[in-house]
């Protein structure tokens, strides 16, 4: 498998949502980008702050 196949491979399995909370300092929001796999489990790939 080439380069591009694997990239596209993995990009159509990912996912991006925001998580957020709030306290006393205001809104808190981060941007997370998962990887759903076949066999159920969520592997994080990275976060945005």
């Amino acid at each position: 498998m080439n380069l591009k196949q694997r990239v596209f491979e993995i990009l159509n399995r990912t996912h991006l949502m925001s998580l957020g909370t709030c306290d006393e300092n205001g809104i808190w929001v981060s941007g997370v980008i998962f990887v759903f796999e076949n066999i159920g489990t969520v592997k994080n790939i990275g976060t945005k702050i």
